[in-house]
């Protein structure tokens, strides 16, 4: 037993750690059917604006939904083999990338579409526009998941190509069909380059507003007849897909390989 004139024992306590600024990494659980998920939050901050507004509302008397089990962030009509691949092409499991099907991709798509995760979805498009696709199939995806350029380039290659019958086109809906036939019945012979650059049937001029590319007679006639759907969805496109609306550098890391169908 120590005496009075002994100094008293003290523990020395160890000073706090800090927690990294950038491995340190908050976690967020959600609910896809009847499964629960437990990934980084980060990765749907950096890429979603949706998400990030999501996360700063503030938490309120109750655990914030997607802090645990028994609160998770409840995914409506999304399936769980579709959000699995999202988080597999999100979160790569090790040094290989993941191998999608075609169907798995068109799952990511619409799900980094849905919830405007910039860099997946520019991600995912670039990879099917290596790969073989169907140009009905191309146009339909294009429409629902808003890229213009696959709609664009689909309605082109319907017409040049002279694949324009109602069995071919049955899936498009009767308003696109329509104008489909409408570019293409004036498609054939009599075109020549006007002096002043536009085209003698349509009136529109060869030159397109991007980076001086030349129009061919297809391309300036699809260009006049599908200018409005066109317009809508590259302004959507800007609006909510456009690169500059994440934070981060670089393109997300994504390389598959997929099983045409």
């Amino acid at each position: 037993m120590a005496s009075d004139s002994e100094p008293a024992l003290t523990i020395p306590v160890p000073e706090r750690a800090q927690r990294h600024d950038l491995y340190y990494l908050e976690t967020v659980v959600f609910r896809v059917e009847n499964t629960l998920f437990r990934v980084p939050r980060r990765g749907f901050e950096l890429e979603s604006v949706l998400f990030a507004s999501m996360f700063s509302l503030p938490a309120g008397k109750h655990n914030p939904e997607g802090q645990d089990d028994d609160s998770p962030i409840v995914l409506q009509g999304v399936k769980v083999r579709d959000f699995q691949r999202l988080l597999e092409t999100m979160y790569p499991m090790g040094p290989n990338p993941p191998n999608l099907t075609h169907e798995d991709l068109v799952a990511v798509l619409h799900l980094s579409t849905m919830w405007e995760l910039v860099k997946i979805r520019k991600a995912v498009i670039e990879i099917m526009e290596k790969k073989p696709m169907g140009t009905v199939e191309k146009i339909l995806l294009a429409k629902k998941e808003r890229i213009s350029a696959w709609l664009r380039n689909g309605y082109i290659a319907l017409v040049e190509a002279n694949l324009l019958t109602i069995e071919r086109v049955k899936l498009l809906d009767w308003e696109t069909i329509a104008k489909l036939f409408a570019v293409q019945n004036q498609m054939p012979g009599g075109w020549r380059k006007r002096f002043d650059g536009h085209c003698t049937r349509c009136g529109c001029r060869y030159l397109a507003n991007v980076a001086g590319k030349q129009l061919t007679p297809t391309e300036c006639l699809v260009e006049e007849v599908f200018e409005q759907e066109l317009r809508l969805i590259q302004e959507e496109e800007e609006e909510k897909w456009s690169d500059h609306l994440v934070e981060g550098d670089g393109d997300a890391d994504m390389e598959s390989e997929s099983d045409s169908e």
